[in-house]
């Protein structure tokens, strides 16, 4: 009896054994680690041949090369600026602008005085800044050349302004600074400012019509001179009136939007048949209303 369990206990554990070695000697495969596997296997590093990197290292070193001999090379370097002007404006004026701008950076490392670098609407803005021109044009001449030529607006008044003295135009814009020397026997009135108003961006404060009515009233003074000699035009706070500073005489009130002819023409006759000799003595002689003089 005992000897049949024992053969039975025995041949359950023979079953086991051999199910669990059955069983053991399975193996089992999981599809997303085996494409991992093997993407990662097919991964090749690919390896630049010495003659490439060779060839990449000379194509930096001459682009390198390039940009420095094109804008830090003393070859392209502004050395010769030409200057076309036939105006009053000093050629020491404009070429000082010009070097100014050469010994400025754009960028701080991008140097202006490099002929390509060289900026010619900077350059052109500041002429702009200090004077008045009609046009202006700025050429570069390879490999170091500047031509500016320059066309300077037609000079119509002198305007003086705070000790200083301008050249204008016939519109008012002030076109150069000069000196009192200078204006000295220049057939161009000066307008004396001395209202509140002051010139700003080359602009004199007046207006057109005014400025018209001096530069007409200017010429036509200019036929007396054997009566009297108008040494400028006096514009302040005083709406539509402009005042003539005679020399050694009175100061004549204008009217702007008055005539011109008439208030001269009164003028002259008050001088030739009331005050003869006298006119000279007056402080001022007044025609700004029509019909009638006044005069102290």
């Amino acid at each position: 009896m005992l000897d049949k369990y024992n053969k039975k206990f025995l041949n359950r554990q023979k079953f086991r054994y051999h199910r669990q070695a059955k069983l053991s000697s399975r193996q089992y495969v999981n599809p997303f680690f085996a494409k991992k596997k093997s993407r990662v296997n097919n991964f090749k590093v690919t390896i630049v041949p010495s003659y490439v990197k060779a060839i990449l290292m000379i194509v930096v070193i001459l682009t390198v090369a390039a940009v420095w001999f094109l804008l830090y090379s003393s070859f392209f370097t502004i050395k010769n600026i030409e200057i076309n002007n036939d105006g009053k404006i000093a050629r020491e004026e404009i070429e000082n602008l010009i070097n100014d701008q050469k010994n400025s950076n754009t960028l701080v490392f991008l140097p202006q005085s490099n002929i390509f670098l060289f900026s010619e609407l900077g350059l052109e803005e500041r002429l702009e800044k200090k004077y008045s021109f009609e046009s202006i044009e700025i050429n570069k001449k390879l490999p170091n050349k500047l031509i500016v030529s320059l066309e300077e607006k037609q000079y119509a008044v002198i305007w003086h302004e705070d000790d200083k003295y301008y050249y204008g135009d016939s519109t008012g814009s002030i076109i150069s600074e000069t000196n009192v020397l200078d204006i000295k026997d220049k057939n161009y009135p000066i307008i004396d400012n001395f209202s509140s108003q002051k010139t700003t961006d080359n602009t004199a404060p007046i207006d057109q019509a005014d400025l018209s009515f001096i530069i007409n009233l200017f010429h036509k003074l200019a036929g007396y001179k054997n009566e009297f000699k108008a040494l400028s035009f006096i514009i302040d706070d005083e709406l539509y009136t402009v005042k003539v500073n005679l020399e050694n005489g009175p100061k004549l009130y204008f009217n702007t939007q008055g005539d011109a002819d008439k208030q001269t023409e009164k003028v002259l006759l008050i001088k030739k048949d009331q005050l003869k000799n006298d006119f000279f003595n007056k402080e001022y002689i007044n025609v700004k209303i029509e019909d009638r003089v006044y005069y102290r």
